[in-house]
């Protein structure tokens, strides 16, 4: 492994995700101006906030790389009745469902923190092709 490989793979292990970037530089920002405008009403020190690890399972597009997500489940379905069952178990649990297929998009619109995300990569079936029309029907994970 060559010297530069090496440095590339250090940078990219310390990067932090452009959200949590976004969502750091936000409440930094917000601070700042409250800060000028707020008086201190108790002048007694607190401790500062703890700040917890992110807990779930983490997944990411496969182009950017920018755009880490913890998703409590990733739950990978075969057929359209275990969609059903992913979507009435995120319902018992109160949970939102993201979907996603190849991870090609690089919007991080396919992840949502502590989700439970279906996989569709398994639903890779042709369902029906028309010659006649040029129409091809496939599941999702095409």
């Amino acid at each position: 492994m060559s010297g530069d490989t090496r440095t590339t793979k250090k940078l990219h292990k310390n990067r932090i995700s452009r959200r949590t970037f976004m969502k750091t530089a936000s409440m930094a920002a917000g601070a700042l101006c409250l800060g000028g405008c707020a008086e201190m009403q108790n002048s007694s020190s607190t401790p500062p906030p703890v700040i917890s690890k992110p807990e779930g399972i983490a997944v990411n597009d496969i182009h950017s790389q920018l755009n880490s997500t913890f998703v409590h489940e990733v739950l990978k379905p075969a057929s359209v009745e275990v969609c059903r069952l992913i979507i009435q178990k995120a319902c018992d649990q109160g949970r939102v469902i993201s979907v996603a297929g190849g991870r090609h998009s690089m919007g991080g619109q396919q992840f949502a923190d502590g989700a439970l995300l279906m996989d569709t990569r398994s639903l890779n079936r042709v369902l029906d092709f028309d010659r006649n029309q040029g129409v091809l029907n496939v599941e999702a994970g095409i």
